[in-house]
């Protein structure tokens, strides 16, 4: 007969199994992997219609963290 102390110790290690396989990265992390290094960019904002655009630049420098589950961006510019 299982104990309620033993059959939540099988719950508990059946939900670490599901965290850990759920956490684990997977092909749309390789999607992100694609946006990794660094970018430039050339930005055009129509603030008002009968104006030009304010136009700016900017730098980005991306990478994969956490063993490939996010990607970091840190713009500057």
């Amino acid at each position: 007969m299982v104990t309620t102390k033993e059959k939540e110790k099988i719950d508990m290690q059946a939900m670490m199994k599901t965290y850990k396989e759920l956490g684990t990265p997977g092909p749309q992390h390789k999607l992100l992997a694609k946006f990794a290094g660094n970018w430039s960019a050339k930005v055009k904002n129509w603030v008002d219609p009968d104006k030009p655009p304010v136009e700016s630049v900017g730098k980005s420098e991306n990478k994969m963290i956490y063993e490939g589950r996010y990607l970091q961006g840190i713009e500057t510019g």
